[in-house]
This record gives C-alpha cells, sequence and structure tokens, in this order.
C-alpha cells in the first residue's frame, strides 16, 4: 500500500477514523535508511513521516519507528519531533 496517497485520499475526501480502517506503519531500525537511500528518497520518507505525525491519527493511520539512536545526524529527525512521540525503549541485557 502507498501510505502516503492513501492518507491524501483519506485527508482529501475527509474520512476519518473510525469511518476508515486503521493503517500501522512500522518502521524498522529507521536510522539505517540515510545510509541505505539517496537524498531524495530520503526526504520522501521523512515527508510521510511528518505526514502521519501531523494529520494520520485523525485518519486513522498510525507509524511506529524503531531505531537505536536518536542522533538526528543518524535519523534526519529533529528533537522537536522526538519529544512528540511515543517510545518504547528495549535494552541491550
Amino acid at each position: 500500500m502507498d501510505v502516503r496517497r492513501e492518507l491524501n485520499r483519506r485527508i482529501t475526501n475527509s474520512l476519518e477514523y473510525p469511518e476508515v480502517t486503521r493503517v500501522k506503519v512500522i518502521l524498522d531500525e529507521e536510522e539505517n535508511l540515510k545510509r541505505n537511500l539517496s537524498e531524495e528518497q530520503f526526504e520522501a520518507v521523512q515527508d510521510v513521516i511528518s505526514l502521519i505525525q501531523d494529520e494520520g491519527r485523525k485518519y486513522g493511520v498510525e507509524i511506529t519507528i524503531a531505531m537505536h539512536s536518536l542522533k538526528k545526524e543518524n535519523t534526519g529527525i529533529d528533537s522537536a519531533n522526538l519529544q512528540q512521540m511515543d517510545w518504547l525503549v528495549f535494552s541491550c541485557m
């Protein structure tokens, strides 16, 4: 599923949750994206994350991001955005 297209469709048509099925996006090892994608691809991913963060909940789209580092230079995510997210932290034992 193209998450950006689906979320834009829901926004355009005012299809709010619970009228629509909930979508859950899980992005594992987010800090590796910057190393493995072109700058253009990475920016597109960041745009989708921002869109979901800003509008997703209202339209039934949620995101879970898993990462090993919170450093902006590794993740591309601004610390102001990080403060607005829920976090689950799993440490090595």
